[in-house]
């Protein structure tokens, strides 16, 4: 099974060795004129050592072109076809990547549940505070009712705001909890994430 970065490089590699082909091809096609004008002044001067030699040459470079083209197209084809091939192994692989993040996500939920199984005992354990203050609350409540107080006597006797006493012994007036700070949805869980709300 190839990677993607397998793909890129055999990609990469068969690119570099196209470019090197046409480059020799291209350096040919130029130096192919340059050597038969040569050949031509050698054929003018009658220098038959040259024109031998530079006919060799010609007549060389011409197959070697003849080839070099051939092989040029005969490897973009296999080029074609190899990298088509990889790119097909590699994009087998998109469901595997799907596999594995759809498994992340499932662990994250089940570690996410987890944790708002304990914030939910929390949040509980907060709203049950109103009742236990309640409870607690009652026992100074029965001790308050057992005299008549004056906000003054009362003042006197604790050293605390006699008549704030009076109301919260009297009215036993419950004990608010902002339930609207314990609320997480998937509204504002991104600012909450970032810090952005409390």
């Amino acid at each position: 099974m190839t990677t993607v970065q397998e793909f890129y490089e055999i990609k990469e590699k068969n690119e570099q060795r196209l470019s090197e082909i046409t480059k020799k091809i291209e350096a040919n096609k130029i130096r192919l004129p340059q050597l038969q004008e040569e050949y031509k002044l050698a054929l003018s001067k009658l220098d038959d050592k040259k024109v031998d030699k530079l006919y060799t040459e010609i007549q060389e470079l011409k197959k070697s072109l003849a080839a070099d083209e051939y092989n040029l197209s005969a490897m973009k084809e296999a080029n074609a076809s190899l990298i088509k091939e990889k790119a097909g192994e590699v994009l087998g692989q998109a469901l595997l990547i799907r596999q594995k993040h759809e498994n992340i996500i499932k662990e994250r939920i089940k570690e996410v549940q987890q944790l708002r199984k304990e914030y939910a005992a929390k949040v509980l354990d907060i709203l049950n505070l109103p009742d236990d203050y309640e409870a607690e609350l009652s026992v100074y409540s029965d001790i308050y009712r057992l005299f008549d107080w004056k906000d003054a006597e009362l003042t006197a006797a604790t050293g605390k705001d006699g008549w704030e006493l009076k109301r919260i012994l009297e009215n036993a007036r419950p004990l608010g909890v902002p339930t609207n700070d314990l609320d997480v949805d998937v509204f504002n869980v991104y600012q909450i994430a970032k810090g952005e709300s409390k």
